[in-house]
């Protein structure tokens, strides 16, 4: 499936999306061993940075994944393989 593949959309997504969630990790990391550095608006303008790319991504992803666009790259057969 070409928006799966190495250079497609979903991959170029979950790039942006993973530098905002590494960001939100290292916060809580840093909150965690000085709990006097949390901040809720800090938090929240991390969380903003990649909202737009998670849930525009999340919309792609449902596009890819529906039956007709599956269909298109799929036998059924080779679909029931995958363990769900």
């Amino acid at each position: 499936m070409p928006h799966f593949a190495p250079q497609g959309d979903h991959l170029k997504e979950h790039e942006e999306i993973h530098k905002g969630l590494d960001e939100y990790v290292a916060y809580i990391k840093k909150c965690r061993k000085d709990p006097k550095e949390w901040s809720s608006e800090k938090m929240k303008n991390i969380m903003d940075s990649f909202r737009v790319i998670l849930f525009k991504h999340l919309d792609h992803e449902v596009e890819s994944l529906s039956g007709e666009e599956m269909k298109k790259y799929w036998k059924l057969e080779e679909l029931n393989r995958i363990p769900f």
